[in-house]
């Protein structure tokens, strides 16, 4: 036979024998755990438009106007002074809507606030920093000092409802740098 003749042949007897080995590597018992696994457990598709969360920090922060500044500080202090009463329903009313629905019942904000938040829940001493504005969004910063003396730094996100602004987040509660700082003590040991 001729040899033009025989190279389409084994040319197309070649392609078979990969596709049947490709096959073959593809049989369920030769896959991988995982390939089987990912089989089980299909990706969804992805959204065309991702939700913003919730809280999305605004773009353009502004000094805040002085009333908007003041009425939050006056919220977030008669939110202290009720966790100080141990009056927990009263300053669940300082929280906005969806802050009291990530807590879902009183019971969950005030171990969540005596757990995490000592300071807050029994303060000697609240100093409010600047506030700036976005939208319906103050951010305020504070220093807070519990009973203990333990003085804390942190951020309150606030929001505007329908009747006055409420607390939406708060971030920080780390102890402030001036109780960090190094002593002398401190640097005997490195």
């Amino acid at each position: 036979m001729n040899r033009k003749r025989l190279f389409p042949l084994f040319f197309a007897l070649g392609l078979v024998v990969v596709a049947a080995a490709w096959l073959a590597l593809r049989a369920p018992e030769n896959r991988s755990e995982q390939e089987r696994i990912a089989d089980k457990f299909p990706r969804s598709p992805k959204p065309r438009s991702p939700q913003p969360p919730a809280l999305a920090p605004p773009q353009i922060w502004k000094k805040a106007p002085e009333n908007s500044a003041q009425a939050a500080r006056k919220a977030i202090v008669a939110q202290l002074e009720a966790f100080k009463k141990d009056d927990w329903k009263t300053a669940q009313k300082y929280q906005s809507a969806g802050l009291r629905a990530n807590f879902g019942s009183t019971e969950n904000f005030r171990r969540a606030i005596e757990n995490g938040y000592p300071q807050f829940a029994d303060y000697r001493e609240v100093r409010f920093l600047d506030a700036f504005a976005s939208g319906q969004t103050l951010r305020l910063g504070i220093e807070i000092t519990g009973m203990d003396g333990v003085q804390q730094k942190a951020t309150y996100f606030m929001a505007r409802e329908k009747d006055g602004w409420k607390v939406a987040s708060v971030m920080g509660g780390l102890v402030a740098p001036e109780q960090n700082a190094p002593t002398e003590a401190d640097s005997q040991l490195i």
